[in-house]
């Protein structure tokens, strides 16, 4: 039997290998694409909910309002001590005289239901109405802003580590090129000198690769906080396109016009139109109300039980005639808003307007400094490969070498830059124009729509 023991030890090694493997891939980090994180956010970003449970808050809140509007049916109870101190109880055998005191039960139901109020309750519907269908385009304007916030911050994120990648790649280079200074000073064809300067700038160069990712620890930790990610949470980004395809896309041409309505437009409008629903509902005090009324009342005492029944069925007419008035400034309250309303609607039109502006002079920006960034970096790398040539040979200096090299490595910056912030405009663009989610969009992750866009995902449904 001690054959075995090699053989199921073995076994057992081969299964905590395998479970170590299957721990190992549980925890690899994943690689979210852009479209990936705006699809986290579009779910799981706190704001965006919170903003979807006020828009059925704001929808129950309009349901309340239509309900106003139809039969109120109520139940009442008392119990009441009823005393006539000039009637006097006949006397018993025990006790004197007193007056005469009853203890009554009373119950009965009520019914009311409004058959004129001005106009009031059509236009406080209304009025609801257009706060549930302002406060949707609101929650879907803050995803679309949010939405925007991501993309920089990720074509950002993108940025960096493909800076990062040149950096590491001069420091490769540097310390080959240092490896060769210290063997030329060795046969006494370089100075010192030199390769202390090389190691300057390696030091430079690692100054800066750090502050680059501090830098994306900062930025990631915003984009967590966006997407509704927990504090520190680590995922890999996808690189940034090539230049080719970003040249087969930099097109200038723009609408004729900007005839889509966005979501913050709407809710301009929406808003507006409830400030002059508003106004109708202040007026409408001054009109009479007329209410159909009607109950039936039970009563009956404890100690004798005898009951008697009451009904009626009437019409209930109120018109408050003095007021102080308040219903005037009432009224003032309510053109003050409406007017309010209006100018803001404006602001929001003007607004789109000025980004709208922006964002054409940054896509051109970007697309112009993307192609002159091109067109430089075949210059500084060749550049960068004569110098060194030349010091190998003996022909440059250092000097020479280290300026080629900070060049080379500035427009690989340059081009990082310009690539991500072609995206951007290109992002500002397509919010600009309203096409965010359409198949006109420029921006290649804007085509189309979020699988977890969800307009009513956290609406509580009441019975």
């Amino acid at each position: 039997m001690t054959a075995h023991y090699p053989i199921i030890l073995q076994i057992l090694l081969l299964l905590i290998l395998a479970a170590t493997d299957l721990r190992a891939g549980d925890s690899e980090i994943p690689v979210l694409d852009l479209r990936a994180c705006m699809e986290q956010l579009a779910a799981q970003n706190y704001e965006l909910r919170a903003r979807y449970l006020d828009v059925g808050a704001q929808a129950s809140s309009a349901k309340r309002a239509a309900r106003e509007r139809w039969p109120q049916l109520s139940v009442t109870s008392t119990v009441q001590q009823h005393s006539e101190w000039q009637r006097i109880e006949q006397p018993s055998p025990e006790a004197s005289a007193m007056s005469y005191s009853r203890t009554l039960g009373l119950a009965g139901l009520e019914l009311a239901l409004p058959l004129y109020t001005g106009g009031r309750l059509k236009a406080s519907q209304r009025i609801e109405e257009h706060l549930v269908e302002a406060a949707m385009a609101g929650a879907a304007d803050f995803r679309d802003r949010s939405l925007l916030e991501l993309i920089e911050g990720y074509h950002q994120l993108q940025a960096l580590d493909y800076l990062i990648q040149s950096i590491e790649a001069s420091v490769e280079a540097l310390e080959s090129q240092l490896r060769q200074i210290e063997v030329m000073v060795r046969q006494q064809k370089a100075a010192d000198v030199h390769r202390m300067r090389v190691q300057v700038r390696l030091s430079t160069l690692e100054q800066e690769r750090i502050r680059i990712m501090d830098t994306q620890i900062q930025v990631r930790e915003s984009l967590n906080f966006l997407m509704g990610l927990p504090a520190g949470s680590e995922w890999w980004i996808t690189p940034l396109p090539e230049a080719s395809g970003l040249q087969a896309s930099a097109d200038h041409s723009q609408p004729e016009a900007l005839s889509v309505v966005r979501d913050d437009e709407v809710a301009a409008r929406l808003r507006r139109e409830a400030t002059e629903a508003a106004v109708d509902v202040a007026r409408s005090y001054w009109q009479p109300n007329l209410q159909l009324v009607g109950a039936w009342f039970g009563r009956s005492g404890f100690s004798e039980m005898k009951r008697y029944e009451d009904s009626f069925i009437g019409i209930n007419l109120s018109w408050d005639l003095w007021d102080g008035g308040a219903r005037c400034y009432r009224v003032a309250e309510a053109l003050q808003s409406r007017e309010a309303a209006r100018l803001r609607e404006a602001g929001v039109r003007a607004r789109r307007r000025a980004e709208w502006e922006r964002a054409l002079s940054a896509r051109r920006s970007a697309s112009e400094r993307l192609q002159i960034s091109l067109s430089h970096r075949t210059v500084a790398l060749e550049t960068l490969r004569i110098e060194q040539r030349k010091y190998a040979e003996g022909q440059g200096t250092i000097t020479e070498v280290l300026e080629a090299e900070a060049a080379a490595l500035e427009t690989k910056s340059l081009i990082a830059t310009a690539r991500a912030d072609f995206f951007v405009s290109l992002a500002h663009y397509d919010f600009a124009a309203g096409s965010f989610f359409q198949a006109g969009a420029r921006h290649p992750s804007l085509r189309a729509a979020l699988r977890s866009d969800a307009s009513t995902p956290f609406l509580i449904e009441q019975p």
